[in-house]
């Protein structure tokens, strides 16, 4: 039934090679997950996401310190070429003085750090029960390139992190979706491109307006981004009945996770960040993360137990 809408949707799109392309992509993404839930793996994917999150620290952290690009064969890696200079590269002011926001092999800062804090949280549990002084090593390599990125949703994600690790015990909370950390730039394109998100919403409130066709029936012609929350952007695109049906298997997942701190608290970053960014519905890295959590999550015997 999903599949149906969303192959309807697709089909009324702006663009249907492009809305197609990205339905590919999900299903790809579904599978990978389906499969990460059929079959115990996890271990094993921990040690890879261990990897990757000390290589893109020490890229991260070399770009900042070099404010640019390290490239050579780190270009190989999916590095960017850039420097401070580059038209509109993330940057940010400190004491009078712009220093460039490091970017790794991502697309963005913002997903570096998302993806950066949510790894930490499933990777730290297997160090620490190993090693507690590699595991603190590991710690500070993982949470220097987090502050130097500057992301604010993913620093206040990682304090509520912490407050629910200390008193460890989970209540249900309201958050204010209005993040006031976000710079005031910043803080009102992401209101101008909610605005475009409800006004699509509100014109093609069954099927949406076709995946990967936010863009497309944008009017924004400096700032072309999609909208910077994933609830958003997936209403708009997809439409409300699709966008019900998430929203019952995220609260069916919370449940299924919902006795496992590690997993609880990484999906937890995921849903909060998404209130303030599109990385984990867009970027590659971000995708396969996101397909990885849920997979776990749905896995009946996980060895993500901490």
């Amino acid at each position: 039934m999903v599949l149906g809408l969303l192959a309807v949707g697709c089909w009324e799109a702006g663009n249907r090679e492009v809305a197609f392309l990205k339905l590919i992509k999900i299903l790809e993404l579904f599978f990978l997950g389906y499969y990460v839930a059929k079959n115990n793996y996890t271990l094993n994917a921990r040690r890879y996401l261990l990897v990757g999150v000390i290589y893109s620290s020490l890229i991260a952290i070399g770009q900042f310190l070099k404010q640019r690009s390290l490239g050579v064969i780190f270009w190989w890696l999916g590095e960017r070429s850039f420097t401070l200079a580059t038209p509109g590269i993330a940057r940010t002011e400190f004491n009078g003085q712009l220093f460039l926001r490091p970017y790794a092999t991502f697309s963005h800062p913002n997903a570096l750090a998302g993806f950066f804090l949510v790894s930490l949280i499933l990777t730290l549990p297997v160090l620490w029960r190993r090693s507690k002084k590699v595991a603190l090593g590991y710690l500070l390599l993982a949470i220097c390139p987090l502050i130097l990125t500057f992301s604010r949703p993913v620093w206040l994600a990682g304090i509520l992190v912490l407050i629910f690790g200390a008193v460890q015990s989970i209540k249900p909370k309201k958050f204010l979706c209005s993040f006031l950390f976000l710079a005031p730039e910043s803080f009102f394109r992401r209101q101008e491109l909610n605005e475009t998100a409800v006004q699509l919403i509100k014109s093609q409130p069954l099927f949406g307006v076709g995946l990967g066709s936010f863009l497309i029936r944008s009017s924004f012609s400096d700032f072309i981004q999609p909208v910077h929350n994933i609830y958003l952007l997936l209403a708009s695109e997809t439409g409300g009945i699709v966008f019900i049906g998430t929203v019952i298997f995220i609260i069916r997942t919370i449940k299924m996770a919902w006795a496992n701190w590690s997993l609880l608290a990484g999906l937890g970053v995921i849903l909060f960040t998404g209130l303030f960014d599109h990385y984990w519905l867009t970027l590659q890295q971000n995708q396969l993360l996101l397909a990885l959590v849920l997979g776990w999550c749905w896995q009946k015997k996980t060895g993500l137990q901490v």
